[in-house]
């Protein structure tokens, strides 16, 4: 293990997020992350960990690597992200030099339907993912300013995201394809 002060943790940098964030920022600071499907390329790596939050907790990982930053962009089953996300509280909480930085939505404006929506707006959500984000960041919100970062993104996009490739084989079917019916959306590159 280095004892560089850059020391990041990217959780669920297997997923289309994490791992372009993992790619661009492993050349530059100390990367680890987490992957929960097996995959070859990450069992093999000493500096990915297998981790499943609907079986286990992060606190092994943390212990062994001990990030300055942890980066949140793991999905899944929300009551396991709350619990998941408790336990980063408690350490960021405890360490005396690590942020959060957690990648939230725009989902947590979703009740406005067709009204854009600003940073200092009320959140107001209709959906369960989008209720879910509210609460974590309301949890998270309780740490010290100093401490966490709230990253809302709007829809990604890439040329291998999810929903390009979804995109791609309706096109290829000439079947419909609706992404958000009746919504603003912000668009950020």
């Amino acid at each position: 293990m280095t004892s560089l002060g850059n020391r990041i943790l990217i959780l669920g940098a297997s997923g289309f997020i994490g791992n372009k964030l993992y790619k661009e920022l492993l050349p530059y600071f100390d990367v680890y992350g987490t992957f929960k499907s097996p995959n070859k390329e990450f069992d093999e790596n000493t500096i990915m960990f297998h981790f499943d939050m609907n079986k286990n907790t992060i606190e092994a990982i943390l212990t062994e690597v001990q990030p300055n930053f942890i980066i949140s962009t793991i999905k899944g089953n929300y009551k396991s992200q709350l619990s998941l996300h408790q336990e980063l509280l408690n350490y960021v909480l405890a360490a005396i030099d690590c942020k959060l930085l957690y990648l939230s939505s725009f989902s947590v404006f979703d009740a406005k339907g067709k009204f854009p929506s600003y940073e200092e707006d009320l959140v107001s959500s209709n959906t369960l993912a989008g209720k879910y984000k509210i609460k974590q960041e309301k949890a998270i919100k309780k740490l010290p300013s100093s401490k966490y970062v709230i990253l809302r993104l709007p829809i990604v996009l890439g040329v291998n995201s999810p929903t390009i490739v979804q995109l791609k084989e309706a096109s290829k079917y000439n079947a419909e394809f609706e992404i958000f019916p009746n919504l603003v959306v912000s668009a950020t590159t």
